[in-house]
């Protein structure tokens, strides 16, 4: 006797389990005549608990409990062929919604995944001049670091201002097509180093850009200190963001 397929809508607890129990669940197409050795379509339900008409698994039945059914027809064949095309068709009907849900995320992932990008290099950026390039030029004196410190601040803040915009709006645009609260959440962490930027460390900018600073003074080595403390701020903000955004990704398609 040929196998025959049917389709079964119920409330998956594992969608990726090895074998689904049923109990007392109705079939669609035909049910009645469900035998071991036939071919089964499972589907979420979204009134048990899923999330819509979500093919999960197709499997092969390997037992059942209900009372023998009498023997099939001389024209289970005919009713073989309806059957399966029926199933068929349910089965090509939830890939197809799954097919269209997915193109209707894209977008919206684009723009977390560039919000991730601008986070992430603001963030690489920022600790590379706290770990890096401001103890190197420290090292040399501090008239030759502050020399150093003020074409770099002027490239620099071109690169990090923009970056950390661009993290902002993309992270807004995604917050608002659906993508969560915590892409919101990375997006305002990555934002506020801005306003930090003009509020509290521009005061020490304009100190270390002034003509009149002596070069090697005690007092232009407390700034650029201070400048360094400052700036660590930016960048703890930026890694907590790229993190945030990160994990965001892993765990949601």
């Amino acid at each position: 006797m040929k196998s025959m397929a049917f389709a079964i809508k119920a409330q998956i607890g594992d969608p990726h389990a090895k074998t689904f129990a049923f109990t007392a669940q109705k079939t669609m197409y035909g049910g009645k005549h469900i035998a071991k050795g036939d071919t089964i379509f499972v589907f979420a339900s979204e009134n048990e608990g899923g999330h819509g008409p979500y093919l999960t698994r197709r499997r092969h039945l390997c037992r059942s409990d209900r009372q023998a059914a009498p023997p099939r027809m001389a024209n289970a064949t005919c009713e073989h062929h309806r059957q399966t095309h029926r199933a068929h068709e349910a089965v090509a009907g939830a890939e197809r919604t799954q097919a269209l849900c997915q193109l209707e995320r894209r977008p919206t992932m684009i723009l977390e995944l560039f919000a991730t990008l601008c986070t992430g290099l603001f963030a690489g950026a920022a600790i590379y001049v706290n770990l890096v390039e401001h103890p190197a030029r420290v090292e040399t004196g501090t008239s030759a670091a502050l020399k150093q410190w003020r074409p770099s601040y002027r490239r620099g803040t071109m690169m990090q201002a923009s970056l950390a915009v661009a993290a902002f709006l993309a992270s807004v645009g995604a917050w608002l097509a659906g993508r969560g609260i915590v892409v919101l959440v990375a997006g305002l962490v990555i934002g506020f180093v801005v306003p930090f930027t003009l509020i509290v460390i521009f005061p020490t900018n304009r100190l270390l850009s002034d003509p009149n600073l002596e070069e090697g003074s005690p007092e232009a080595a407390t700034l650029l200190a201070t400048w360094n403390r400052l700036h660590a701020v930016r960048s703890a903000a930026g890694a907590l963001a790229f993190v945030v955004l990160l994990l965001h990704l892993g765990g949601r398609p």
